[in-house]
């Protein structure tokens, strides 16, 4: 059976806040969201600012302070919608 042309998988990626133990423990900030263009940057935390670190796009990306209403609208919403 094809599959309709509407029908697809996508990846969808978000950011976890650093718990408190991380933050007393004075690590570093490894990864960065650009959600306008759908990129995550991964940098180790121990490098200086010139590491380039790895670009990695997905189809939507979220930042540690996202809401969860954020995250529905833009994964959710049109799925939850097609059922009903």
């Amino acid at each position: 059976m094809a599959a309709k042309q509407d029908e697809c998988v996508k990846v969808v990626v978000r950011i976890r806040p650093m718990s408190g133990d991380e933050e007393r423990n004075g690590h570093g900030i490894a990864t960065e969201a650009f959600s306008d263009r759908g990129l995550i940057t991964v940098r180790s935390a121990d490098q200086d600012e010139q590491d380039q670190g790895k670009n990695f796009f997905f189809d939507a990306v979220f930042q540690p302070n996202c809401t969860q209403r954020e995250i529905y609208d833009t994964c959710a919403a049109g799925v939850v919608e097609s059922v009903l």
